[in-house]
């Protein structure tokens, strides 16, 4: 009986069209982005060389990289193909949203206390971006070797952050620098 319900439930969420069910990944994203709000304080006392920026520059990225995430794919959305939209959206999906779940994991079980983010990570962010890659999957919408190539790469992300220990993440620096920047050129705060 169990089994025929899963099974049941599965075929439902294989048969909605692709295009409808990817949003969910970017609504999840909102909510991370949402949950790191006041990231700042656990950021400079967790890493040893933690880029220092404001605030308004931190929020500045999180809405920036949201909005980023539903422009995204709502423009792979508008590509002739399903199978166009799946190559988009998978880059991003896997090196952004999912990417970062895994360093949220990892940060949650490595330093002591609660590592914002993590909740939305383990509950939304991780469990869209896997049923929507099983969806593609299932639906020989984009090919199995390439949607293990990018999840191998967001791996490969989390052991490059595994290894730098209370070190700030490669590439984090560059993103709070491009973040401070931004903030400065949008709101002319310096």
């Amino acid at each position: 009986m169990t089994q025929k319900i899963y099974h049941t439930l599965f075929d439902q969420v294989a048969s909605l069209p692709f295009r409808k069910i990817i949003w969910i990944v970017p609504v999840a994203f909102t909510f991370h982005e949402i949950e790191e709000w006041n990231i700042m304080p656990w950021w400079l006392e967790h890493f040893s060389n933690g880029t220092v920026i404001s605030d308004l520059a931190l929020r500045t990225w999180l809405v920036f990289i949201t909005l980023i995430g539903f422009l995204w794919t709502g423009i792979a959305c508008l590509l002739p193909t399903v199978r166009a939209t799946g190559l988009m959206v998978f880059p991003f999906f896997l090196m952004i949203p999912f990417s970062n779940s895994l360093q949220h994991v990892y940060w949650q079980f490595t330093f002591e206390g609660y590592a914002p983010g993590f909740l939305s990570c383990a509950i939304l962010n991780i469990p869209s971006v896997l049923l929507v890659s099983w969806h593609a999957a299932r639906n020989r919408l984009i090919s199995p070797i390439l949607l293990g190539t990018f999840f191998v790469l967001a791996i490969l992300y989390l052991v490059a952050t595994i290894l730098g220990g209370e070190k700030e993440p490669l590439f984090f620096h560059e993103i709070l620098t491009f973040s401070a920047w931004l903030a400065d050129y949008l709101f002319r705060v310096t």
